[in-house]
């Protein structure tokens, strides 16, 4: 069932319902009032004729004719009963049509007012005190007007509610449809974007209303899908081509030395270049693994206590043995003596691939000029800053240099891959980290790696 139908038959049921209420409300309250205005009626009646029969000798001559007008004025289906205290209880009923209780005159001593009903019709008694004895006039009658009235509140109620269900159905329908038409309009929009052109976004206004505030949020994630999808397409494209290099010199060498015997010093060479080739695409091989591994559900690898101060000495122990000459020189002496707050519960490997990468390329782009590094942790976080003094980053570059295959300009001249900053970044936000870059060309670069203690790690987005 579609939204359009269903508000459209819950604000009918709704206004059904309470209609239904005001209905039976009005019904019951106008029938309460007619029975009441008619037993004034018959009182009135009850009281012209004790006046009638019992007090002829008391009123004026003009009062008692005035008495006898109004005495003639009949009610429909009228009886009128007096009688003393000694009358036969079956006969009243009889006479009267109307059930009276079997202590009547106990009743009617007591009250000297009671009011009877039977069905439709509807009766009062009255007690009368006279000089005489004591008396009591009963006068019943049928309300045949008010009853008809009745029936034509009735039939008028009935004939509304019909006809204020049918408005409100067609009404409701159509206002719902104007309601729903920007939903509608989304939804055209939103089929008219495919992976061909993801560009597009669907049109939004400057209303605050929560439809406005949907497509908003939806544009938002088509921005982050384009962006992902970019990202993905040039992963490929530049991994494609980083692949195809080394193997492209690897199969030329083989090929060329299938050609012909040659001598053993070009064999030897020439596997030189195979291995140097191989080693080169099986880092690279690695490297792409380390990113595919960051992009897996991180919820099942963050599940050991790393030592950050640790965690650094054996990362310079194994920088160490790519560049020999190197100069890192770690700072220990801000480090607090509680071990809690230097620990952090993550993936060992990756953090060390992540701090292994800044300072192989400390190393590197600076020639083995000193690297300084420094830990810092309190309560609240845990930062480590790496700094260099190497070729440094152009202003221009620094913005992209997260992004896989990504190589500034001034780097072109020193080996690498332009994977490891972007690998390094994933891993430390996997681990609810940011990292933060202040360069300078030809002054060098500082890294600052920051951990928020106590802090949920987030879902890495792509």
């Amino acid at each position: 069932m579609k939204i359009r139908l269903k508000l459209t038959l819950i604000s009918t049921a709704v206004t059904a319902l309470i209609l239904v209420g005001v209905s039976l409300s009005i019904y019951y309250f106008f029938s309460l009032y007619r029975q009441i205005e008619f037993y004034d009626r018959l009182k009135e009646r009850a009281v012209i004729t004790e006046q009638y029969y019992m007090e002829e000798d008391e009123l004026s001559t003009l009062t008692y004719q005035e008495v006898q007008k109004k005495y003639q004025q009949y009610l429909p289906d009228e009886v009128t009963a007096l009688f003393g205290m000694e009358a036969d209880l079956n006969r009243l009923q009889d006479s009267l049509q109307v059930r009276l209780p079997p202590d009547f005159f106990e009743q009617i001593a007591a009250l000297q007012y009671m009011e009877f009903k039977s069905g439709d019709r509807q009766a009062v008694a009255v007690w009368y005190d006279d000089n005489q004895g004591d008396f009591v006039v009963c006068v019943s009658a049928i309300d045949h007007f008010g009853i008809i009235k009745m029936a034509d509140l009735q039939t008028i109620l009935i004939a509304c509610f019909f006809i204020s269900i049918g408005i409100i159905f067609i009404s409701g329908k159509f206002f719902s449809q104007q309601a729903l038409k920007p939903i509608t309009k989304m939804v055209k929009d939103v089929n008219r974007i495919g992976l061909s052109n993801l560009h597009l976004r669907v049109v939004t206004d400057d209303s605050k209303d929560e439809i406005n505030e949907l497509a908003m949020t939806f544009n938002h994630m088509l921005e982050r899908l384009e962006t992902s999808f970019e990202r993905q397409k040039n992963f490929i494209s530049n991994a494609s081509h980083e692949l195809k290099n080394p193997l492209t010199a690897i199969i030329g060498q083989v090929a060329l030395m299938l050609e012909k015997e040659r001598p053993a010093e070009e064999y030897r060479d020439a596997l030189q270049t195979v291995a140097y080739e191989a080693k080169r695409l099986n880092n690279l091989t690695s490297k792409l693994l380390s990113l595919a591994q960051t992009d897996f559900d991180e919820s099942t690898l963050l599940d050991e206590e790393v030592r950050l101060d640790e965690l650094l000495m054996e990362v310079e122990e194994d920088v160490s043995k790519v560049f020999p000459g190197n100069r890192i020189q770690i700072h220990f002496e801000n480090i607090p003596e509680e071990d809690a707050l230097i620990t952090l519960t993550g993936n060992r490997k990756l953090l060390q691939a992540a701090l292994a990468n800044i300072l192989e390329n400390a190393c590197k782009f600076s020639g083995n000029q000193e690297v300084c590094v420094s830990i810092r942790a309190d309560e609240t976080e845990l930062m480590i800053t790496i700094a260099d003094r190497g070729i440094g980053i152009a202003p221009q570059d620094l913005q992209n240099i997260f992004q896989p295959f990504y190589r500034a300009g001034n780097a072109r001249g020193y080996q690498g891959f332009g994977i490891g900053l972007s690998l390094t970044d994933k891993i430390i936000r996997m681990h609810g980290g940011a990292i933060q870059v202040a360069s300078e060309l030809d002054a060098g670069t500082r890294f600052m790696i920051t951990f928020e203690k106590h802090r949920e790690i987030p879902k890495l987005k792509s």
